[in-house]
């Protein structure tokens, strides 16, 4: 439910983009990806980066599937 609506506020914001997308809630390394194919330009996950315990580690994961995830999307 929470991509289609990421997805429904791409498509409303591509004509302009210097509009930005963020998702704060619920966001970790199993999801990220999803969220960020799905359309969003930033990101809050406070849990997933603190919550964790190895912030530096949480981060860094964290980081790698939204890179890899935004190839996927946009450099095709």
């Amino acid at each position: 439910k929470t991509l289609k609506k990421i997805e429904k506020a791409r498509e409303m914001v591509d004509a302009r983009p210097e509009v930005d997308i963020a998702v704060d809630g619920g966001v970790n390394l199993q999801n990220i990806s999803s969220i960020v194919k799905a359309g969003a330009s930033l990101i809050v996950a406070g849990t997933a980066t603190f919550g964790q315990g190895e912030v530096e580690k949480a981060i860094k994961s964290l980081k790698a599937e939204m890179e890899k995830a935004y190839r996927e999307k946009w450099c095709r």
